[in-house]
């Protein structure tokens, strides 16, 4: 815990608290440094501000001279269809040629990749469907509901 002396007031003025020598040089190396960080900071916001106005200036100039650099398309009639000749006619020779297939490794997402499972193997059936399925296979049953259980009984 910090101890003041007792005429030690944190509220009065500067002038009135007398330093040592000692005192008043980290003092003055204290305002040396605290006047170098606000005017960093200073240059720093002027050079933000100075960059967000040279950049709203300079859009419409660069969208004006991109649209003058940009080439026109051919304009055609609306009835009229655009013709293009036909590329010329391409020899190729596939006697000697050899057909090589390249496969690549999959990317590592596409190889950690979360696949659906296989659907499950057991079949879903609602009690008529069941018992039409028991019937049709020889086995003839009811179904006893009791306490939230079910259960299977043989004719």
């Amino acid at each position: 815990m910090i101890e003041f002396d007792e005429g030690f007031d944190p509220r009065a003025p500067a002038e009135s608290v007398e330093l040592s020598a000692e005192g008043d040089a980290r003092r003055e190396a204290m305002l040396r440094g605290l006047k170098e960080v606000v005017l960093r900071r200073r240059f720093r916001r002027r050079a933000a501000r100075r960059t967000a106005v040279a950049a709203l200036l300079a859009a419409p100039v660069a969208a004006f001279l991109l649209r003058a650099a940009w080439p026109e398309r051919e304009r055609h009639a609306p009835g009229e269809a655009m013709v293009a000749s036909p590329p010329a006619a391409l020899s190729l020779r596939l006697e000697n040629a050899r057909l090589e297939v390249v496969r690549t490794p999959p990317p590592p997402l596409e190889r950690y990749l979360a696949r659906p499972s296989p659907p499950d193997p057991a079949t879903y059936l609602d009690d008529k469907a069941l018992l039409s399925l028991l019937a049709r296979s020889g086995r003839p049953a009811g179904l006893v509901r009791v306490g939230g259980r079910v259960f299977l009984t043989e004719n």
